[in-house]
């Protein structure tokens, strides 16, 4: 709702109509490409993840004993490849976070190209 009201107060009464229309547009369209990316980086981010971590897997008695699997051998390779995964969807995931941190950081700056309204526009 804020976005909204900053987008419109500057705007002549006459213009409000196509500028909901544009707004809208805008939104729905950047809200699409921006999950699409976010999800892009997040899908080959966990790829590449698990491949990392899937080869440097060594297996030690300590880390067998802390599997889900509890020692059985038949098991034991599900369990592997379950606590690859779980880790390299919680490395991916902070990729992203830290991708939005980065986008949000960068479009600050624009919130002061803001324009003041002036009180007889209101």
């Amino acid at each position: 709702m804020p976005t909204s009201t900053l987008a419109y107060v500057t705007l002549p009464s006459h213009l409000r109509g196509e500028a909901t229309a544009l707004f809208s547009l805008s939104r729905n369209l950047g809200s699409s490409i921006g999950v699409s990316i976010v999800m892009s980086v997040l899908s080959r981010s966990l790829w590449i993840n698990q491949q990392q971590l899937g080869e440097r897997v060594q297996a030690s008695p300590q880390m067998l004993a802390g599997l889900a699997g509890g020692g059985d051998p038949i098991a034991l390779p599900g369990a592997i490849y379950e606590e690859v995964s779980r880790q390299a969807a919680e490395i991916a995931y902070v990729n992203d976070f830290q991708l939005l941190m980065w986008i949000n950081l960068a479009a600050i700056p624009l919130a002061f190209m803001l324009s003041n309204p002036k009180l007889e526009d209101i």
